[in-house]
């Protein structure tokens, strides 16, 4: 693919590049993409503590429902308390894409 050379060329002499590719056909209401994220999170989050490091978590991380984490966001004044916000990655894709050219 294009992007994926252009990325290799324009990084690898500055950093490790993975390139990853989901098996799964992802699409509106799909929970494939949720779950690959998470484990990435999850992998690549305890491969820098162990590998740089870091103390790990004092107390251990635990789900919180909706309601209670937008509380508690409020409560500590942040101001960004949506965590079903959508992100975009467009103007990522148009960089990466100028980049190559």
């Amino acid at each position: 693919m294009q992007i994926d050379k252009a990325v290799l060329e324009r990084m690898s002499s500055k950093c490790e590049v993975v390139i990853l590719r989901p098996t799964a056909i992802f699409g509106p209401g799909g929970k494939n993409l949720l779950k690959l994220a998470e484990d990435l999170q999850t992998g690549v989050e305890n491969y820098l503590i162990k590998n740089l490091g870091l103390a790990g978590y004092p107390l251990p991380v635990i789900p919180m429902p909706y309601f209670l984490l937008k509380m508690l966001l409020s409560f500590m004044s942040k101001t960004n308390i949506n965590s079903y916000r959508v992100y975009s990655n467009v103007g990522s894709t148009k960089l990466l894409i100028s980049m190559a050219d």
